[in-house]
C-alpha cells in the first residue's frame, strides 16, 4: 500500500517540532500545506512531547487535516475549537484565557510552566500556535517559534511580531 507523503516524510517523532516549514507542502485539509498551515497540531503534538504524554505525530496530523478540524478547508490552518478539545483531553491541569491583551501576557507565563498560544502576526488572517515554557533557568523556550528562547515577554512579543492574542492555554505540570 502506498504511504502518504505525511508517512512518507523522515523526521524524529521522539523530540519536538522546531520549525514546520521542514515539513513542506504536505498537504494540510484540502487547500492548506504543513509549512503555512499545520502550527495548531504541531503545537499539540509539542505539548504532549513537554507533559510526556504519548503521542503519534503521523496519525495525528492525517486526523487532523480531515473536514471540519481545519479553517477555510485548511488554508487558514487548525480549528481553535478542534485545539481546545484536544488540550482538553490531556492529562494535565489547564487554565484557559481568551484575547488577552500584551501587556497581561507576562502575568500569564508568571504564574504557568507551559503556555499555548494562538496569536495574530500579521493581517487578519496571519494566526499562529506556538508553546512556551519556562525553564529553571528562567528561559522561556518556544517550540515552532521564530527564536529558541527568550530571557523577557516583551522580547518574545516582538521577535514573534504579536498583534493580538486570541487564545492562551496556561498549564502547570
Amino acid at each position: 500500500m502506498k504511504k502518504s507523503k505525511i508517512e512518507q516524510f523522515q523526521f524524529d517523532i521522539k523530540r519536538t517540532i522546531d520549525d514546520q516549514r521542514k515539513l513542506g507542502e504536505i498537504r494540510y485539509g484540502l487547500f492548506g500545506s504543513a509549512k503555512k498551515n499545520a502550527c495548531g497540531i504541531i503545537a499539540c503534538n509539542n505539548l504532549k512531547m513537554l507533559i510526556g504524554e504519548h503521542t503519534d505525530f503521523i496519525k495525528e496530523y492525517k486526523k487532523a487535516s480531515l473536514w471540519g478540524t481545519t479553517l477555510g478547508l485548511g488554508i487558514f490552518g487548525t480549528n481553535p475549537f478542534y485545539v481546545a478539545k484536544k488540550i482538553k483531553k490531556m492529562n494535565i491541569s489547564v487554565k484557559p484565557y481568551r484575547f488577552v491583551k500584551l501587556e497581561k501576557l507576562g502575568d500569564i507565563f508568571e504564574k504557568s510552566d507551559i503556555v499555548v498560544l494562538l496569536y495574530r502576526w500579521g493581517s487578519i488572517f496571519n494566526i499562529h500556535y506556538a508553546v512556551f515554557e519556562r525553564k529553571s533557568d528562567g528561559l522561556i523556550y518556544g517550540y515552532n517559534t521564530v527564536c529558541d528562547n527568550y530571557k523577557q515577554i516583551s522580547t518574545l512579543i516582538k521577535a514573534e511580531r504579536m498583534k493580538s492574542v486570541i487564545m492562551a492555554w496556561a498549564i502547570n505540570k
